[in-house]
């Protein structure tokens, strides 16, 4: 069987892969990337764990930009990315798109408060706090 999952910043970089499973195990993966070099380092670093077992596969860790596209991806691989809040506007009182909010949390806004400043979701009435909390956990763990 076959299945495609992909990771991405909104206006940056991307990793989409084709994955071929045999039951629970990964035994080709086909890489399509554009992005920066750090990207292609991280992918390479990752390249020779990302076969066999599916539960077998680490998550990658930490919180470069990098990072946390891969994790994302490893995630989605192993079925364990879960749910992202439902609608695509995250924030509605400053019309601000989950995918803004996403790009900073990957970008480096690990606090609320950054993610205010850099995209300027949760600056109005504040009923996407929770969503945006969905975020980070899936994100930064």
């Amino acid at each position: 069987m076959n299945k495609t999952y992909q990771a991405a910043i909104l206006g940056g970089d991307s990793v989409e892969v084709s994955v071929s499973f045999d039951k629970n195990t990964i035994v080709d993966i086909k890489w399509n990337v554009i992005g920066r070099l750090e990207l292609f380092s991280a992918i390479e670093k990752l390249k020779p764990q990302i076969k066999g077992d599916l539960q077998q596969i680490p998550v990658p860790q930490g919180r470069t930009p990098e990072q946390l596209l891969l994790r994302e991806l490893v995630l989605k691989i192993k079925g364990e990315w879960g749910d992202a809040p439902s609608d695509p506007e995250l924030c509605h009182c400053r019309k601000i798109p989950q995918a803004q909010v996403e790009r900073a949390i990957i970008l480096g806004a690990h606090t609320i408060e950054k993610v205010r400043q850099r995209s300027s979701a949760n600056t109005g009435c504040g009923t996407c706090l929770p969503d945006i909390e969905v975020l980070f956990k899936k994100y930064l763990g």
